[in-house]
């Protein structure tokens, strides 16, 4: 952790100070390009005097040791040796001009250089910094992880300390009701009754979730600290989105697991209680007047009409065997839900004065 922030303060600093001299860099563009077109300028200045300055005193070294070739040169030879002496003082000024145009250009030129070599040591330290960025992570991953690691020991060491064991793990298992219908892969295709008047009181309920709580019964029976301490908890738990419908499908799943005896007519008294009569009134429109009409169209239908039905075949073949002669009138038989079956014919017993 202390190499990543060495390394970044580093990079930071080093960035810091590479765009400040680029900057500069920049800013001087047009400094250099004046300094190149003086040099210039004043380079073929020098050029043109220096030529100029070695000829005149070419010419005028000729002149003085050929004096008789040029007899009427006198007041030439003086001009060129004036010349020559003005161009011995001028020099001189214009080399000292060049040399310093050049030494400023190549204070810029090495300036650039610098920049270059922070640029690439930029880049070397930005890799360091990546380098050490990931070694950050893999550690803060690690430390996360071993973190994790201690908070569940110290759950599992606390459960296994705790009395109660058995029963938070019970109070913590979802509940999952018996009368559900489920189809072929185990999903549940619909909801029982109380699972449905449940889920349409957390929709509606609002605020007064948590006076519902107070109100409804327990069995095994639960003190009011505890009903306390489970409001106080629902309440901290949920601090976002639709706060009051989480709360309430909180509330009535604890409820559902802590009393083992739960059915509507619970429901419906506590909800009578707080004064919601509108949630008992859907209730009973949209489930148990459901349910009451699905009982009255099963006892439209006779539930002994089969049976019936089944009697009169059983009687219509055994008229059919007596019309055939297939059995005989004097012998008796009973009806039993394995079918007709013939019992011993009944004998008639003579009077004792025939012996």
């Amino acid at each position: 952790m202390t190499t990543f922030f060495a390394h970044y303060r580093q990079a930071d600093s080093y960035r810091t100070q590479t765009s400040k001299l680029d900057q500069e860099y920049d800013d001087g563009r047009f400094k250099r390009e004046e300094l190149e077109y003086r040099l210039g300028d004043k380079d073929r200045l020098y050029l043109s005097k220096r030529l100029t300055y070695e000829v005149y005193q070419e010419q005028c070294e000729k002149m003085i040791k050929h004096p008789d070739q040029y007899v009427e040169s006198k007041l030439s030879i003086e001009k060129f040796q004036q010349e020559i002496k003005q161009f011995e003082k001028e020099l001189p000024k214009l080399q000292f001009i060049i040399d310093t145009i050049k030494a400023r250009l190549n204070y810029f030129e090495q300036r650039k250089e610098e920049i270059e070599q922070m640029k690439r040591h930029l880049k070397q330290l930005d890799s360091e910094v990546q380098t050490a960025l990931e070694n950050k992570i893999l550690k803060e991953n690690e430390l996360n992880r071993v973190e994790r690691c201690l908070h569940l020991m110290k759950q599992i060491h606390r459960f296994r300390s705790s009395n109660d064991l058995v029963q938070k793990i019970y109070y913590d298992i979802p509940v999952k009701s018996k009368n559900n219908k489920k189809d072929q892969n185990g999903n549940i295709v619909e909801e029982d009754e109380l699972s449905k008047a449940l889920r349409l009181i957390s929709q509606s309920i609002g605020r007064d979730w948590n006076r519902l709580y107070w109100q409804l019964p327990f069995y095994p029976c639960r003190g009011n600290e505890e009903k306390s301490n489970d409001i106080k908890h629902i309440d901290h738990k949920y601090h976002r989105g639709d706060v009051y419908h989480h709360q309430a499908i909180d509330c009535l799943t604890k409820w559902r697991r802590y009393h083992t005896r739960a059915k509507m007519d619970d429901i419906l008294i506590a909800l009578a209680k707080i004064r919601r009569y509108d949630l008992v009134q859907v209730i009973q429109k949209r489930i148990l007047k459901q349910k009451r009409q699905l009982d009255y169209d099963v006892e439209d239908i006779d539930p002994r009409k089969k049976e019936i039905e089944d009697l009169n075949k059983k009687l219509n073949k055994l008229f059919e065997k007596i019309k055939n002669g297939q059995i005989q009138t004097h012998e008796t038989y009973v009806y039993s839900s394995l079918g007709c079956g013939t019992v011993d014919p009944v004998r008639k017993y003579h009077g004792l004065s025939t012996h």
